[in-house]
This record gives structure tokens, sequence and C-alpha cells, in this order.
């Protein structure tokens, strides 16, 4: 009779084991995601620099509504008919953070400035002031 409560406090202990292991490795896990995001975001700023300046025309676009460092944005895709000097225009979706107060610089068939990454053509970065990258991109 005495190994019953024996065994249970064992139990109880493993249980306890597994649960601070599950814990520490969402932590680490959220902790890796949010060191990849600055890493990410650094990134883009950095080819954003040496990104080619181009024009480029709303083809179509979709928000959804987020608020980001206290303020009020919109995260917008973006369909784009890119085009630059002595290429052929093409096409590129991306996304963006949009001040809200600014979205009605934003409608199909409005001309933007913005800036094409030198890698990867299908990297549009805003050359306005009102818009930024999404690190999703």
């Amino acid at each position: 009779m005495t190994i019953l409560p024996i065994l249970a406090i064992l139990l109880i202990f493993l249980i306890l084991i597994v649960a601070v292991i599950l814990v520490y490795r969402s932590y680490r896990k959220s902790k890796n995601i949010a060191v990849s995001v600055q890493q990410r975001t650094e990134e883009l700023r950095e080819r954003q620099a040496r990104a080619l300046p181009a024009r480029a025309t709303v083809v179509s676009l979709r928000d959804k509504p987020a608020v980001y460092n206290g303020l009020q944005e919109v995260r917008i895709r973006l369909r784009l008919s890119i085009e630059m000097p002595n290429k052929d225009a093409y096409s590129a979706a991306t996304v963006w953070y949009v001040d809200v107060a600014a979205l009605n610089n934003l409608q199909a068939g409005t001309a933007l400035s913005v800036k094409v990454d030198r890698r990867d053509e299908q990297l549009i970065f805003p050359n306005v002031s009102w818009a930024r990258m999404h690190p999703d991109n």
C-alpha cells in the first residue's frame, strides 16, 4: 500500500518536468521568432537602400487593419504593375504597412514611387513617406 503514494508522487514529478521542458521550448521558439523578424527587418532596410527607383501602378489591393508600435496603420497586400527604364512592365505582389491617413493615396490606377530590389525584382519597396515594407515580404 505504501508504494502507490510513491508512484503517484513520481508521476506528478515527471509531469512537472515535462511541463517545464515544454514551456522552455515554447519560450525559446518565440524568442527565436522575434530575433528572426528583427534580422529580416534589418536585411530589408539594407536591401532597400541599394534598390533601384521605379514607377508602379496599383492594380489591386486588399487591406487588414493592424496596430503597430502604437500607430494606426493598415497592412495592405498590393498587386502592382512595375515600370523600369529599358525593361518591359511586369506584375509584382507586395505587403506594406500604410498610414491610415494616407489610404486615399492607394487606389487602383494610382501611380506610386517605388524601389525594386537589385537581386529580386519581385521585392518592391515603397518609396513614399507614408508606407513601409512589411517583414513578411
